[in-house]
Parts: C-alpha cells; sequence; structure tokens
C-alpha cells in the first residue's frame, strides 16, 4: 500500500516532546526533544502513528501504535514507510526503539520495508541503513 485508503488520510509533523514519555535510555535527558509524528487519520480522528525521536547518538528512534481494529490491514508498513523517508529526506538516521514490540518487529523485517530500505539488526533493534532506489 504506497497510500491510505478513501477515509484515510497520513500527516507528518515536526514538534518536541517531553522524552520521558518514552521508555529508551538513549533518549536524551532534556527537558525537551526533538520528535516527527507520522499520523493515521481515519475520518478525522487519529487511529495510529510512528513517532521518531531524537536520541543521544543521533539517531532517530521508532515509537508507533495502531488501534486494534486496523492491524493486519497494510497500515504499520505504510506508516513507518512514510515516517521513515520524512526522516531519511533530511538526512537523519533511522532506527527501532531498543526494545521494539511484536508488532514493530513485523514491520521492520516485513516485504514491504525491506524492499524499499536496506535495514539490518544489531542485536538490539533494527537500523535502516539506506533506500533501495
Amino acid at each position: 500500500m504506497k497510500r491510505a485508503p478513501q477515509g484515510y488520510r497520513i500527516k507528518t509533523r515536526e514538534l518536541l516532546v517531553d522524552p520521558r514519555a518514552y521508555v529508551s535510555s538513549q533518549i536524551v535527558e532534556d527537558d525537551l526533544t526533538k520528535s516527527t509524528r507520522t499520523e493515521l487519520l481515519k475520518h478525522g480522528e487519529m487511529v495510529g502513528y510512528v513517532d521518531t525521536v531524537l536520541t543521544r547518538d543521533h539517531r532517530w528512534e521508532t515509537h508507533s501504535y495502531l488501534d486494534q481494529e486496523e492491524r493486519g490491514k497494510g497500515f504499520g508498513s505504510l506508516l513507518y514507510t512514510k515516517a521513515i523517508n520524512f526522516n531519511m529526506k533530511r538526512h537523519r538516521k533511522v532506527c527501532s526503539s531498543k526494545a521494539p514490540s511484536i508488532q514493530a518487529k513485523r514491520v521492520w523485517t516485513s516485504r514491504v520495508l525491506s524492499e524499499l530500505f536496506l535495514i539490518n539488526y544489531d542485536g538490539i533493534g533494527y537500523n535502516v541503513i539506506k533506500r533501495l532506489d
């Protein structure tokens, strides 16, 4: 799926967040840190997102959520693809969180992402190396 189907919309925005909202120990310790949020909207209501949060090691770590009824429809891969592309266009290194959920691991190892990006697993998380164009 390259686009959101009718009734759905995806938007990405940059914002500042409180890093304590994320569980990773790699998140910067400042009061606020840079983040992007790629949202999936269904008839104007948010039903999922992928956040990328700037970490101490200057990588953009992903954190995601998708409503239960929207799972299994390809939206996770679509959200991750949009979030990764948004950040890579800004020359940012994108990686998974250090403890990705089972659902996030499925997306990171999916055919969709592996056809678009070179991704490696370093024993802790997934790292986007480059786009496969």
